[in-house]
């Protein structure tokens, strides 16, 4: 393998995820081996042969202050320019966030290579799986159903009785992510 291959946007979004979760409190070390880590499976899960330099921890943390550069629109001498891919999608972010996010679920997908996607249910059937997407102020055309499993990144929940519990489970999964952001001081009563 050489040299490191280009970035593409798929790529560039993750990191500028990562970036805006450090903005906003997230441990920058933390963020920095999450993105080596997806990024690097991205690429085993696009067939890429990868080596022990490639999307490396060192690699990210330089990239990620010039995504930084990129989102804020600055520049600063001792950080890398942000290259004119980084500033495009930094610009989508801005500009057009439904576009970014569906780059950003689409690399998430490539991620988690959701090639394999059924799920053994607790009463042992498998079930096919699909992604949704929910507005949790408005479950009402989901009355009639209950979710199977949640998968976030790592995390997988399989018993979960009702939406509202899927909702619950989330909330804590993205405590245990960025705990300086997602404070909880006062307990949620259960009345679904």
């Amino acid at each position: 393998m050489g040299g490191q291959p280009k970035w593409d946007k798929f790529e560039a979004a993750v990191l500028l995820e990562a970036w805006i979760k450090v903005k906003n409190g997230c441990n920058k070390r933390n963020e920095i081996k999450r993105v080596s880590s997806q990024l690097r499976q991205m690429a085993l899960n696009r067939g890429v042969e990868i080596n022990e330099i490639y999307r490396n921890e060192n690699g990210i943390s330089f990239q990620i202050d010039a995504m930084g550069t990129a989102y804020e629109m600055t520049s600063v001498r001792h950080i890398k320019k942000a290259s004119k891919l980084f500033n495009d999608v930094a610009e989508l972010y801005r500009s057009d966030i439904e576009s970014f996010e569906k780059i950003l679920r689409e690399a998430e997908s490539m991620i988690s290579n959701s090639s394999n996607n059924s799920v053994e249910t607790n009463e042992g059937e498998v079930k096919k799986m699909s992604a949704v997407f929910l507005d949790f102020n408005d479950l009402s055309d989901l009355n009639d159903s209950k979710p199977v499993a949640l998968y976030y990144k790592d995390y997988v929940i399989t018993n979960i009785n009702s939406w509202y519990g899927l909702y619950l489970e989330f909330k804590q999964i993205l405590g245990k992510i960025c705990p300086d952001i997602m404070k909880f001081d006062c307990s949620i009563d259960n009345n679904d």
